[in-house]
């Protein structure tokens, strides 16, 4: 078939008509902004000078990041190593542990000589035996440990005790429910702060093999009604238990307790009553028969700083002014020996020193309405008829 004559040869088609089912394509949306194109077709391809601002200034690069980052967690790990060392170190105040029990059985005093006869090398050094504590130095751990053992049912020792304590361990009896006394103290403890707590069971080793691990679970879940969730519970029946304990106990990380910084406090590890005229520092410490005394104090101070002008406060018996500050220099906690002062005594600032007196004094008869003399009433009847 041939064509014949010239002209379009699309003259007579008919176009073609899209569908309903033709897809239909979205149109890109710049927002409240002008796209890049139209910006570009407006300027004509200008570009306006680049202005200095302090975000460029601040804009580091790749390893500048980089070296950013590993000064942050140098910074870190620096400041956790330091807050480690700050407590039970060779050269810092010993570790204070509070061994609390949960049952009326556990004898809190033989668990705390069971901790010095635990290392059979011998490395274990006891310093300071008083009634109610008990510290040793471990020259195997490099940590020096205060234990405070509390009695069943003194309930003023474990209230004292858990403002002070670096760590808290609660030791419950395999065979006996916890007592009143017990979850009272667990009631305390979270109340004041629940600082580094490790919890341990005696009489594991009486129990048949077989019930042991259900009895321990038992256990565990009865104490997690009280307090979070508990990492381990320790078996302290022989001795190489008791050096896991121990162990543990010098290199657990410490919680960081923030309203103990608010203030200094300490822990008296020694207590003396010296006579009126011994004190040169004229400490107002007068008691209801007007008989004085100067109360002589050691032990570390914790939390913040303490000012020689600064007022204490003795629980139980009120607030005190300090006659002077001693700082005792000494060997490692090792020795437990102290040698002298340094620097000799620091006597309080008249000027800066606070004043018991803590309150303006009130008078009574300050917003009385007495009444009027003969005179007055006299005078305001003249000023009445004139």
């Amino acid at each position: 078939m041939a064509i014949v004559g010239g002209g379009d040869f699309n003259m007579g088609q008919i176009p073609h008509k899209p569908g309903p089912l033709k897809q239909q394509n979205k149109q890109h949306k710049t927002g409240r902004h002008c796209s890049k194109r139209m910006s570009e077709s407006a300027t004509g391809g200008k570009v306006d000078a680049k202005s200095v601002t302090k975000r460029n200034k601040r804009e580091l690069n790749k390893q500048q990041r980089k070296h950013q980052a590993a000064q942050i967690r140098k910074n870190k790990r620096e400041k956790v190593i330091a807050i480690k060392r700050s407590v039970g170190g060779v050269n810092s105040a010993p570790l204070v542990v509070l061994v609390v029990p949960l049952n009326g059985s556990v004898d809190t005093k033989s668990f705390t000589e069971s901790l010095l006869l635990s290392d059979d090398s011998h490395s274990i050094k006891p310093i300071d035996h008083l009634p109610n504590s008990l510290t040793f130095y471990s020259s195997r751990l490099k940590q020096c440990i205060s234990i405070i053992h509390c009695i069943h049912g003194n309930n003023y020792t474990v209230l004292e005790g858990f403002r002070i304590c670096d760590t808290v361990i609660f030791i419950g009896q395999a065979s006996e429910n916890f007592s009143d006394f017990g979850l009272f103290a667990i009631n305390c403890v979270l109340y004041l702060g629940l600082p580094t707590s490790l919890y341990c069971v005696q009489g594991l080793q009486e129990v048949q093999l077989k019930k042991r691990a259900d009895l321990k679970k038992s256990i565990q879940k009865q104490l997690e009604k009280k307090v979070p969730k508990i990492e381990r519970l320790y078996s302290v029946d022989t001795a190489s238990e008791v050096s896991i304990l121990l162990a543990n106990l010098s290199s657990h990380k410490q919680k960081v307790i923030k309203h103990r910084g608010l203030r200094s406090y300490i822990w008296a590890q020694k207590v003396e009553v010296l006579d009126g005229g011994e004190s040169s520092g004229g400490s107002e410490m007068v008691s209801e028969s007007n008989d004085c005394c100067t109360l002589k104090l050691t032990g570390f101070v914790r939390g913040r700083g303490l000012s020689v002008n600064q007022l204490i406060n003795l629980p139980g018996a009120g607030e005190f002014q300090l006659s002077g500050l001693e700082l005792l220099s000494g060997s490692p906690p090792a020795s437990g020996s102290v040698s002298g002062s340094i620097g000799g005594l620091i006597r309080p600032d008249p000027a800066k020193q606070e004043s018991l007196m803590a309150e303006a004094e009130v008078d009574p008869l300050g917003g009385e309405q007495t009444w009027p003399t003969v005179a007055e009433m006299e005078e305001a009847e003249t000023r009445r008829i004139r």
